[in-house]
């Protein structure tokens, strides 16, 4: 499956998790006659049963916040769907009124697990998406409030109450094996850029596909400027150090802290979506035979300047001696300079 069609999966996923969760939590209001019937209690006793769901739910939200903070979040989904289902059929099977509020109380538990659904899918997408994404899974609780309703009035007859939260519970455990096997776990923070170099995150979540830091991403994406590798900001970063160092003429160029090779050198790439250290492979040749050749200028200009010094010596007394015969005049060869003494020959 590909990236963006999963991440589309995960959210249909927790939607139904939600539709379904919020119908079995509806259901107690239809059925609220049959049940009390069934234990011979009255109104009073009955509304402990609303009450001590709220309660524990009121308790569990900051639980399941620090809980979603230090371990797998999608585990822990996995975990309030398996209680939801767990909770739910035992209350079909409860023979007593005291074992019915206990169970239907537990599954305050699951019902403030929702934070951690926005968590993850907030991690599988964008920040430019979150908000219809956000608004798709809203829509499950006015739906399974509905949805709860009309189950509560059409199954009643059928199945009594016991075999409708029989059903849900079933459902509930199904959820928490499609969300356990194969919903899995985002990096923290990947789909945030700024975040994502703060914290220095494993992998990076780019438009759906999870890229791993430290590898040379070979898959590019096309932008309103041209095609653009797509890579972690840390090693982009790095990447424009490296070719301001070579703009700046510093050699060699400063070494990545990645000590891996880098990948072999595509000759089909352009030069400027290559990774600097293979753009320096490349160069490396080029700039020794340009050192190689500006030596050797060096040297034949180092010979030739010699050598016209020496030219210029010897023609300096036949073009004074020429010039003294042109004008009638005896030339006389000028005498060597001589060395001044030094303190050692006096």
């Amino acid at each position: 499956m590909r990236p963006t069609r999963y991440r589309w999966f995960v959210v249909t996923t927790f939607f139904v998790f939600i539709l379904l969760h919020q119908a079995d939590k509806l259901l107690i209001g239809p059925l609220t006659t049959p049940i009390m019937e069934s234990f011979g209690i009255d109104e009073a006793r009955m509304g402990l049963v609303f009450s001590g769901a709220v309660l524990v739910g009121a308790i569990c939200y900051p639980l399941w916040g620090v809980l979603f903070d230090l371990f797998r979040r999608t585990r822990l989904l996995a975990l309030a769907s398996l209680l939801w289902g767990a909770s739910t059929s035992l209350s079909a099977l409860a023979r007593t009124f005291p074992v019915f509020m206990v169970t239907r109380a537990s599954t305050g538990i699951d019902d403030s697990c929702y934070p951690g659904i926005y968590n993850v899918t907030a991690d599988y997408f964008e920040p430019r998406l979150r908000g219809r994404v956000n608004g798709i899974l809203g829509v499950g609780q006015p739906m399974g409030y509905l949805l709860g309703m009309s189950l509560g009035v059409l199954l009643q007859a059928a199945v009594g109450w016991r075999g409708i939260f029989l059903l849900t519970g079933a459902a509930g455990v199904l959820l928490a094996l499609i969300i356990r096997f194969l919903i899995h776990e985002p990096a923290r923070g990947g789909t945030e850029p700024e975040l994502a170099a703060a914290q220095d995150v494993d992998r990076v979540t780019v438009h759906g596909d999870v890229l791993c830091r430290g590898e040379y991403v070979e898959r590019e994406e096309q932008h309103h400027d041209g095609v653009q590798p797509v890579l972690g900001l840390e090693r982009r970063e790095r990447e424009r150090a490296a070719e301001h160092a070579e703009l700046r003429g510093d050699h060699p160029a400063a070494p990545t802290t990645d000590p891996r090779p880098p990948p072999a050198i595509d000759e089909r790439r352009p030069e400027h979506l290559q990774h600097p250290r293979q753009r320096q492979e490349r160069r490396e040749p080029d700039l020794r035979h340009a050192e190689a050749a500006l030596a050797q200028d060096h040297r034949q200009g180092d010979c030739e300047e010699s050598t016209g010094q020496a030219l210029a010596e010897v023609q300096e007394p036949e073009q004074r001696q020429t010039g003294a015969r042109a004008r009638g005049h005896a030339f006389t060869p000028a005498a060597p300079a001589r060395r001044a003494a030094s303190p050692v020959d006096r």
